[in-house]
């Protein structure tokens, strides 16, 4: 962190957007970022997006971004080659000192979601997450569904915290330069790859749960499941290659189940509490996830897995969200 004549730390911050097909939502997700404001020192330096095999309008639409923000970068890869060879164009690129990442189907709550991730690098503090917050309607079943993955994910981490367990992020995180290396092309989970990488080289994780990231989940099952089986696959091909998994429920299943039958107690608890549980939906989540391990054990890996088209975002829905947060975050 340079510092600047009064004393006071600055900090060059670098964001970087994985995109493939998000057309509907990039424009959003770019208007949101021109929107963040700063504590004195904190500045985003370059914004570089890579748009990976996009077919739709995303290139065209940062391409409009860039000729009014000179902070807009744009690495086209005319094939889709995954996450990982996106994160390494980035990683190249950056010139910040941190680097927040985030796929480009996400959407930030507020004017001050990247000033609140890079505020906690501190004592050590190599990698931040935040909570991602699904925008799906809890009232359907995918809706559901999507909701109660992410509390878990929520109360699955908080466990992590008090049990001194390695960390993961989610949709979207916050890591300082030293913390980051190329993420190996054939990896599948591209974030938890970094996240452990960093953790193993004795970087400390910090959750800042208060700091949401608005995104969409899968609203079919078949989309959930193939999502469900590449998130296993990927933390079962992490423990071969670099001998550590993330300290997730599919992974903790086996090791700690008593963290596991607190987690999904204190989540049916609360459910209950506030009149909110769909048994019918929560078994179904129960089968799914034990279809999705044998999945993920008898599909042949590759490089590319197919994506979740029902997670995109419409343009009804970004335009609805952009609206709400002018009215209510961005104005506060």
């Amino acid at each position: 962190m340079d510092r600047q004549a009064g004393g006071e730390e600055e900090t060059e911050i670098s964001i970087g957007i994985t995109c493939h097909n998000n057309g509907d939502n990039i424009d959003h997700l770019l208007n949101d970022i021109e929107c963040q404001t700063f504590n004195a020192g904190h500045h985003i330096r370059d914004i570089t997006v890579v748009a990976s095999g996009c077919a739709d309008n995303t290139v065209l639409s940062v391409r409009r971004f860039s000729k009014r923000d000179s902070r807009i970068h744009l690495i086209i890869e005319n094939h889709r080659k995954g996450k990982p060879s996106a994160i390494n164009k980035i990683l190249e690129r950056m010139s910040g000192e941190v680097l927040v990442l985030l796929s480009g189907d996400v959407r930030l709550p507020n004017a001050h979601f990247v000033d609140a991730l890079t505020s906690r690098f501190a004592d050590g503090v190599g990698v931040v997450g935040c909570r991602p917050v699904p925008i799906n309607d809890i009232r359907t079943k995918g809706g559901y569904i999507g909701h109660l993955m992410w509390n878990l994910h929520d109360r699955t981490i908080e466990a992590q915290i008090r049990n001194g367990l390695r960390m993961q992020a989610g949709e979207a995180f916050a890591i300082s330069r030293q913390a980051a290396e190329n993420v190996p092309l054939d990896v599948i989970n591209d974030d938890a790859y970094l996240v452990l990488r960093a953790q193993l080289k004795g970087h400390k994780f910090a959750y800042a749960r208060e700091t949401t990231v608005l995104n969409r989940t899968p609203e079919n099952l078949r989309d959930v499941l193939l999502q469900r089986a590449r998130i296993i696959r990927g933390h079962l091909q992490l423990k071969q290659m670099i001998g550590v998994s993330p300290s997730v429920l599919d992974t903790l299943i086996f090791r700690r189940p008593l963290i596991v039958a607190r987690v999904v107690i204190q989540e049916t608890k609360n459910q209950l509490e506030e009149g909110r549980l769909r048994i019918h939906w929560f078994s179904e989540l129960v089968v799914l996830e034990l279809t999705a391990h044998l999945l993920s054990r008898i599909w042949s890996s590759a490089a590319l897995w197919p994506t979740a088209k029902s997670a995109k975002w419409s343009q009804q829905e970004s335009r609805k969200a952009s609206e709400t947060l002018a009215s209510a975050s961005f104005s506060a």
